[in-house]
């Protein structure tokens, strides 16, 4: 045995270690022959002899296998001394991770990730060994008093006549001090330095402000931001390659080649960014907690730059007040350094300085005057416990700058970055795509803010303001008026979509909170608030502040020049960026014209001039602004989109040509409603006519200017939605087209005419109603709607009721007419009178009792009407915040099958005293000796809130156990799973479970198992659990058993050979994709399986299997590996395959590179009449991208569609999707006009 080997060496191992442990001491202490004479002598190496001798027993008991190979004489000549010293130390702190790295380094483990590995499992070893070690210590009576003062303070003590040796030792001991004061000096100034909010980017009109950071910050949200997926990436490395190649060849500046790449970059992130607005939202704090290693993107004014901020002063704050904790959100306290990477590319860079060498200069050059800096920042980062913060990777301006810098930041995080450090990069969107950080790195995008968030920055922010400018006030005189300050301004923002679009943004929020300020009320109609936020943010804050007039940019030049410039930006560069070559030529070109010179590129003057001018607007405007090193843009897109207004308005002759030419793309929808907005304010006349032309394309001038109505717009109605939308804005429009319009959309709603048939299209037009809301054409439009409300056919006048309370009309006529509907036998009739109601919030009891009896009947529907008519009412349900308790008896009273889920999932919504009635009344029926009942209570007690179930509820369902079907023992493992509540009959009762002979109960628990286990930390979760479902993911003998296994252990997040295991499982066997789709789509990424799980990946692409080479290639895919090959076989697997999760990414793959290919195109259209849904929609977008994408396939893809609108075998219903199988194909000609809009 080990441990025998062990005693047997004592003779020679602990002396050995004695002598190093004490050797080290004294060498460390400088003191001397005449202290190592003195000191080496017992009783105190005697003592810690035999301390070392006892703990080294109880190691080789505890650790058999451990104890010859840690304790080998390497170990103990070289690295073992200096860590057990640091027990004898006064202020040692033997550090388990330092004794376990050496071990690992004495083991001689070939390579980094072994060693890894193997530091791993030594940390708590070493952990123990140091605890039982000190715990001897303390037991000698000889090294009891030692201890206590620890070894060299008390040798200064005993050796007094030793004068120069026991200063040596003190001054040996004193940095120690040294360095306690300079962390805590250091400290003070991170606090110092970031306690008030920048208040660069506003001006204010009287005293400076300042405001606490801690008192403004709020907590914004973020999602996470993929640069792009395997496909985009693919297509983006084409176009990059064949960019450079251009770029080889030209002449172009290094800043301009950067904003070529980031233009192309550009066009892959639409589909990231439509992307994440499905993605899950996080709060920034728990992001910042959660990555080891984190970039954080976001627009200027996005508070990136405040977070990093923020998370400096915390946690220095914590460290200075001895808190362990930053804050509840922000977890355990780091040591935080904050650097600004442009000031290292500025000044450390060049000198050929690392990043970790650069810290101390950084921090000297903002006036740290802490001693021994150096030391403390190595000292922290060494511990691993440090917050580093670096901001503004984007102010890096050159491309080849940027990439060294990126590699610094790298090499810094590999070198720090394994002790536990943590690391936090800032960049704006514009500069990161084109060189950015490796795949470690997690990727968030800052959120613009939503209502609470804005009012909670307003609660903090605008009595700080009070504060500043009116200190002479008494603080409840300055409390009232910020209170009337933030209430004007959310007012504002919830009655005005424009307000509301300004304020997401941080700083524009501070913009509109200042200029609320002043007195200026904040308009409703956008283009009235748009221009005076320009206008302020022009002339108004300057000139109170003292600047003269003679200063600023003249006005007529200033709406001029940039809005040339928002329309040359809008039309050629999505991003919104341009170069200063580009800026200086487009400005230069307008300048001349203004002159009346002829325009020279290098003419000295117009240079001169457009210098001056930029300078002027980004010093005294904050309009235009360096969005990215070289590389400039508006503040904020809406103010590129108001200057691109105000340039087509000043185009007299052109602009309904200009109109009409963006008319349907998405992005020129808001610029074209501000154009029209601002010819209103001058001449309604004119806007009417603009109308009529440029959006309608009628009257004369639209004939003489050869405009014709949107293709297919008897069908799609583009031209006509649009024209509401500028109803919605107020926008002037002539009587008699306004009547048209109206009368329209009055006879759409009362008769579904049209394409009101079409889902999509009807959705548009109730948006479109509800937004008439408050719009001066209300009022006709619900003239016409009135009319008939008491038409014979009671179809249009329950449609008039409907639309009448969608448009906000909610007279006592409208509400009688809908009431009629309530004993309607009609179920439909009755349903949309009960939504109308609802959302009149007039729903009465009798309602609710009808629409829960139409909800039981689900199950027992046979008609894919009355089931329709079922979920539609179940859905209205949910609607109702509260619910009486009457109607829920009479249903238990009842024997429909759908009682016992109906109540318990409205439970929440009752008072309590009939919530405990009601709650007892399914624990009887869950008593029930009726098999069947009991399965129905246990399926409803699962939908029931956690906090309504009781410890003693919960024991008598346990209790029941023995008493209920095996079937019905599974769902209640769910109810106790999902609840956290476990006990030893439960956890007995599991193992059962998992081991029945009955495949349904075995799937069923390990569904539930998905649930439970999730929501557990993975060190909480049960090992035999995990060990079970593993065993049953690859052995049990039911297929359908071993892919709920699968969706388990892909649930669970699962690294390495369990990864691996899964993969391989998947794609080499029987197992479908169907269930394990979604976890592989959130588990595989790049780098996150082995190269011998790759290699096997890659065989399997010539597999003699066809399923085998498809799933492969899926696999392939979402690892982010995409080529010729893997194309070819995802092409085959939309011909041929019969996996439905399969099909559907061969679909997104083809609507991403096809071409157009006929049997592409076949394949697609045959699709749409698939019997699933999912796949139907997904053929229907991939046709709509491959038609915009392929102008010669788009009208092929047209025709075809319009053919199978008509076609018979499109008109039958779908009960899963709850909508006409017709509705994919007009989905697809819908998108596909859509996106042909943009792309041209």
């Amino acid at each position: 045995m080990i441990s025998c080997r062990i005693e047997d060496a004592m003779e020679w191992l602990i002396p050995l270690i004695v002598d190093n442990v004490f050797g080290y001491l004294l060498e460390q202490s400088g003191a001397g022959e005449k202290i190592r004479s003195k000191f080496l002598p017992d009783p105190g190496k005697a003592a810690f002899g035999r301390a070392l001798q006892k703990a080294l027993l109880d190691f080789a008991q505890q650790y058999p296998e451990w104890a010859a190979s840690c304790f080998d004489r390497h170990f103990l000549e070289h690295d073992g001394a200096p860590v057990l010293a640091q027990l004898l130390l006064r202020d040692g702190q033997p550090e388990p991770t330092t004794l376990a790295r050496c071990w690992a380094s004495s083991l001689n483990g070939n390579g980094t990730s072994l060693q890894e590995a193997r530091l791993q499992k030594l940390r708590p070893i070493a952990a123990y060994f140091l605890h039982s070690l000190e715990h001897e210590l303390k037991a000698e009576p000889t090294l009891r008093d030692f201890l206590n003062d620890r070894a060299l303070e008390l040798a200064s003590h005993e050796l007094t006549t030793l004068t120069d040796d026991v200063h040596a030792i003190r001054d040996y001991l004193q940095p120690v001090k040294d360095l306690a004061e300079s962390t805590r000096s250091y400290l003070r100034w991170v606090i110092e330095r970031n306690l008030y909010l920048d208040p660069r980017g506003t001006y204010q009109t009287q005293r400076q402000v300042q405001v606490k950071l801690e008192d403004a910050y709020i907590s914004l949200r973020a999602q996470r931001d993929d640069v792009s997926n395997a496909v985009d990436r693919y297509l983006l490395g084409q176009e990059l390659a064949a960019l450079e190649t251009q770029l080889a060849r030209s002449a172009l500046d290094l800043v301009e080649a950067e904003d070529r790449r980031e233009q192309v970059m550009a066009r892959f992130m639409g589909g990231s960014r439509a992307a994440l607005e499905k993605t899950h939202v996080l709060d920034l704090a728990e992001v910042a907690t959660s990555f080891e290693r984190l970039v954080i993107l976001g627009d200027p004014g996005s508070g990136k730059t405040t977070l990093l901020r923020y998370l400096a002063l915390k946690h220095a704050q914590a460290l200075y007040e001895h808190r362990p904790e930053a804050s509840p959100e922000l977890g355990p306290a780091r040591f935080p350094l904050l650097l600004r990477i442009a000031d290292y590319a500025e000044y450390g860079l060049p000198q050929g300085k690392a990043l970790s060498e650069f810290l101390t200069d950084y921090c000297r050059k903002y006036e740290c005057a802490s001693r021994q800096l150096t030391d403390v920042l190595v000292t922290q980062l060494r511990q691993g416990n440090c917050l580093i913060l670096l901001d503004g990777l984007d102010e890096v301006a050159e491309t080849d700058e940027r990439l060294k810098v990126v590699q610094q930041i790298e090499a810094f995080v590999q070198h720090y970055g394994q002790d536990g450090n943590r690391f936090i990069v800032s960049s704006r969107v514009a500069g990161y795509r084109t060189v950015h950080l490796n795949a470690s790195f997690n990727h968030y995008l800052v959120c613009e803010m939503d209502e609470e968030q804005i009012e909670a920055f307003l609660q903090a922010w605008c009595p700080a303001v009070e504060a500043a400018q009116t200190p002479e006030l008494s603080a409840e005189a300055r409390a009232f008026t910020a209170g009337l300050e933030i209430e004007g301004i959310m007012h504002a923002i919830k009655d005005s979509p424009g307000v509301r679009r300004l304020a997401a943004n941080p700083l524009l929020l501070r913009i509109l909170a200042l200029i609320h300020r002043t007195g200026a009320q904040l308009p409703q109609r956008r283009i009235e608030l748009y221009r005076l936020a320009a206008d302020t943010l022009a002339r108004t804050w300057r000139v109170a502040q003292g600047v003269p007039e003679s200063a600023l940019v003249e006005e007529s030049y200033l709406t001029r020049l940039l809005g040339r410039l928002a329309y040359w930006l809008h039309v050629n560069k999505p991003t919104g960026i341009a170069t200063e070559r580009e800026v200086y030529q487009e400005l230069g070109q307008a300048w001349a014209a203004i002159k009346g010179l002829s325009w020279e590129e290098d003419h000295p003057d117009i240079l001169h001039e457009v210098k001056k001018f930029l300078r002027q607007v980004r010093e005294h405007t904050g309009l235009f602004v360096e969005r990215a090193p070289g590389r400039y843009g508006f503040m904020h897109l809406t103010f590129e989109e108001y200057y691109a207004a105000r340039y087509l308005v000043a185009r007299s002759k052109t602009r309904a040509r200009l109109i009409r030419q963006h008319l349907h793309d998405p992005r020129w929808r808001e610029v074209i409603l501000l154009a029209l907005g601002f010819v209103s304010l001058d001449s309604p006349e004119d806007a009417a006519e603009l109308v009529e032309t440029a959006i309608l394309a009628r009257g004369e001038e639209a004939q003489d200017l050869g405009f014709q109505p949107s293709k297919y717009e008897k069908l799609l109605g583009r031209d006509y939605r649009f024209a509401l939308r500028c109803l919605e804005d107020q926008i002037p429009v002539s009587p008699r087209i306004q009547r048209q319009l109206l009368d329209r959309l009055a006879n759409e709603m009362l008769y579904q005419s049209g394409s009101m048939r079409y889902e999509r299209y009807k959705r548009a037009i109730n948006g479109r109603l509800r937004a008439l809301k408050e719009s001066k054409a209300a009022e006709l439009l619900a003239e016409l709607l009135k009319r008939n409300l008491h038409d014979p056919d009671r179809d249009v006048s329950l449609h008039a009721a409907q639309s009448l309370i969608r448009l906000g009309r909610r007279s006592s006529e409208v509400l009688e007419t809908l009431r009629s509907y309530l004993h309607d036998e009609n179920r439909d009739r009755f349903i949309q009178a009960a939504r109308g109601l609802i959302e009149a919030k007039q729903v009465s009891e009798d309602v609710l009792s009808r629409l829960i009896d139409i909800s039981c009947s689900a199950q027992e529907a046979q008609i894919y009407i009355q089931w329709r008519s079922a979920m539609d009412a179940f859905g209205l349900i949910d609607l109702v915040e509260h619910i009486p308790a009457a109607p829920l008896y009479q249903l238990l009273a009842t024997e429909r099958p759908g009682r016992f889920y109906i109540v318990a999932l409205q439970l929440h919504k009752v008072e309590e005293q009939d919530r405990v009635k009601l709650l007892y009344e399914l624990i009887k029926a869950f008593r029930s000796r009726d098999k069947f009942i009991q399965e129905l209570a246990v399926i409803a007690l699962r939908f029931i809130r956690s906090d309504y179930l009781s410890s003693e509820l919960l024991q008598a369902l346990s209790r029941d156990w023995e008493k209920t079907g095996i079937k019905v023992r599974a769902k209640l493992i769910g109810i106790l799973w999902s609840i956290d509540y476990t006990s030893r009959a439960t956890e007995f009762a599991i193992i059962k479970l998992l081991r029945s002979k009955n495949p349904y109960v075995r799937r069923y628990v390990l569904t539930q198992a998905c649930c439970y286990l999730g929501n557990l930390k993975p060190e909480k979760r049960p090992g035999w659990v995990i060990a079970k479902i593993r065993y049953m993911a690859f052995h049990d003998q039911h297929p359908g058993v071993r892919r709920a296994a699968l969706r388990v252990l892909c649930f669970l997040s699962p690294s390495g050979s369990i990864l691996d295991a899964i993969v391989l499982q998947v794609v080499q066997n029987e197992s479908p994709l169907v269930g394990v789709n979604y976890s592989l789509n959130v588990l595989l990424k790049p780098d996150c399986l082995s190269e011998q799980t790759i290699q096997v990946l890659n065989e399997c692409l010539l597999h003699k299997d066809e399923n085998v080479r498809y799933k492969a290639a899926y696999c392939l895919k979402l690892l982010g590996v995409i080529n010729d090959q893997i194309i070819s076989v995802l092409y085959a697997a939309l011909q041929h395959s019969t996996d439905l999760e399969m099909q559907i990414e061969a679909t997104k793959l083809a609507g991403s590179l096809s071409q157009g290919e006929e049997t592409t195109l076949e394949a697609l259209l045959r699709g749409l009449d698939h019997e699933d849904y999912r796949l139907r929609n997904a053929y229907a977008k991939a046709l709509a991208q491959i038609g915009a994408r392929c102008p010669a396939a788009r009208d092929d893809i047209e025709q075809r569609l319009l053919r199978l609108l008509h076609d018979p075998q499109f008109q039958s219903y779908d009960k899963g999707e709850g909508r006409f199988k017709y509705n994919a194909v007009f989905d697809s000609l819908w998108q596909l006009m859509d996106k042909s809009a943009a792309s041209t």
